[in-house]
């Protein structure tokens, strides 16, 4: 819908090309939130004093864009007021982690620089490249293909996905970390509860459908209660807001499982390394958790469907370096497994194997981002 509601001043931006070579425009999912990689590289960028650059945010949020310009200066503006949308249109860079640009409509790339750095890495396929798309999707999305000039990508596993999700060119796809994976690396120092080893549960969302927490057929809640407490573990589910109200009340109710919303912990990935275990089905989260080199256990309960319905952009199984317990008991087993053996675990070999071919950039995640965009904004 913002892609048709900005048609109009989009044009007049074709129209009169006019760009401002030292503005960079950021901005995250439909300009309302701080958040992604929007966030930390706005964040690392601002910091540096040798920055020739005018940097601003773009919130549509009132109450929120006060907060921020409190907080962090006055760099944040809004495309609600003709003054911020006069900056957004003569901008030459924008740089965005969703596929909502700061302003709607199409051919947004003309003359500008618009910079996907996304907010995952994409183990699932996206855009054109998901198996389920209707005629009318795809048409979409090859018209998002004018509106974007670069993809950033953390690694050649996923060069392919992200040049196949609007149908760019692989020259349009550039290598470079995620920003916010700093986040992940200070966070490992500490711990989510110093009392508890605390699992962080995060499956993925699922098109249409309800997620499925502890898929087993013999699941039994007062046996994971008594587990849980004898070996003082915390899981905490992280869930899509959409779906919270299908979690069943025995979970809800459980003493040591809690939610963890957005109201909690706004950005995950500032508190993710701070986790002993994950676990995880297709996430891409456990991409961003292998830096940790922690360990990850895998419930693929629906896999086959999945793979039928989205599709997966890299080889599943050999990629996804943990145990896959198919029964209550041996995922009992694999959590006690991994307890006992905090520094010498079995899969510990095959996650740093993934995690040097997923992550190849293992620190100073947003400086070395930045330096890749700043080439970019030379171009």
């Amino acid at each position: 819908v913002l892609h048709f509601v900005g048609f109009i001043p989009s044009m007049l931006s074709i129209l009169f090309p006019i760009r401002n070579k030292n503005s960079l425009i950021f901005n995250s999912q439909f300009n309302t939130t701080f958040e992604h990689n929007s966030k930390s590289l706005f964040l690392h960028m601002i910091e540096d004093k040798n920055n020739n650059l005018e940097i601003y945010y773009v919130i549509n949020d009132d109450t929120l864009r006060r907060e921020l310009n409190r907080k962090y200066g006055d760099y944040f503006i809004s495309t609600s007021s003709i003054l911020g949308l006069f900056k957004v249109l003569l901008a030459h860079t924008w740089i965005t982690s969703s596929l909502e640009t700061p302003v709607g409509g199409f051919g947004l790339a003309i003359k500008r620089n618009v910079i996907h750095l996304g907010h995952g890495s994409p183990i699932k396929k996206v855009g054109l490249g998901v198996n389920s798309n209707s005629i009318l999707r795809r048409m979409y999305y090859h018209l998002l293909k004018s509106n974007f000039s670069y993809f950033l990508s953390t690694s050649k596993e996923f060069d392919d996905a992200w040049a196949g999700c609007l149908g760019l060119h692989h020259h349009r796809v550039v290598r470079a970390p995620q920003a916010r994976n700093d986040n992940i690396v200070k966070s490992q120092a500490t711990s989510f509860n110093n009392n508890y080893y605390s699992i962080l549960y995060a499956p993925t969302w699922r098109p249409g459908e309800d997620i499925e927490l502890f898929p087993f057929d013999d699941f039994d809640v007062e046996q994971l209660e008594s587990f849980l407490a004898k070996n003082d573990i915390h899981i905490y589910l992280r869930i899509h807001p959409n779906f919270l109200q299908s979690v069943p009340s025995r979970i809800l109710h459980h003493s040591n499982i809690f939610i963890l919303s957005n109201d909690e912990v706004e950005d995950i990935n500032e508190v993710l390394g701070s986790f002993d275990l994950l676990i995880t089905d297709y996430s891409s989260i456990y991409f961003d958790y292998l830096l940790t080199l922690k360990p990850i256990i895998f419930l693929p309960y629906d896999q086959d469907n999945y793979e039928k319905v989205v599709g997966f952009t890299i080889p599943y199984e050999k990629l996804s370096p943990g145990p896959k317990p198919g029964t209550f008991l041996d995922f009992m087993y694999e959590v006690e497994n991994f307890y006992n053996n905090k520094n010498n675990d079995e899969y510990y070999s095959q996650r740093k194997e993934v995690n040097h071919l997923v992550n190849p950039t293992k620190s100073e995640h947003a400086q070395s981002c930045a330096s890749i965009v700043r080439e970019l904004i030379k171009v």
